[in-house]
Parts: C-alpha cells; sequence; structure tokens
C-alpha cells in the first residue's frame, strides 16, 4: 500500500513516457510492532503535487491498522534452502 501510494505521488512509471519525481516519497515509516501514541506520525509523506497527495492518502491510510495490543511479528526465516 505504501509503494502505491508512492508511485501515485510521482515515484513510479505509468506509461515509458512519464518521469520519475525523485523528489517524492516517504520516509520515518513506523515498523510492525511499534507501539505510537495518538497524534504521533507512522510516516512522513513528501510530495510536490497536492492533487496527487489526496489520491495517494487513501493507499498511506489502509497501510496501517491500529490495535490495541502488539501484534505477533512474522518470522525473518521463512524456509532455509540448502
Amino acid at each position: 500500500m505504501i509503494a502505491r501510494g508512492v508511485h501515485l505521488l510521482g515515484a513510479g512509471k505509468e506509461t515509458a513516457h512519464d518521469k520519475i519525481d525523485y523528489s517524492v516519497g516517504v520516509s520515518e515509516i513506523r515498523k510492525v510492532g511499534t507501539q505510537v501514541k495518538q497524534g504521533e506520525p507512522l510516516m512522513m509523506i513528501h510530495y510536490n503535487d497536492e492533487a496527487k497527495l489526496e489520491q495517494a492518502l487513501e493507499y498511506f491510510k489502509n497501510a496501517y491498522r491500529l490495535a490495541p495490543k502488539r501484534p505477533t511479528p512474522p518470522p525473518l526465516i521463512v524456509e532455509r534452502v540448502a
């Protein structure tokens, strides 16, 4: 969801002729299981176009699900091949 939102801000191409805006993106992304207080940012969004931001905001909002308890993080190693 975050990647799609950043793409809509202009960091990706829809066609071969589109230009990439290297100044847009997100930073300071909160990881799964990080405790946050009300009002704390979940990420910093860097944008240049209000209209593109409005489109991308739904993706950014849907990237997170807030819960009262910390979730169990997925395992870092899923399978060993050797």
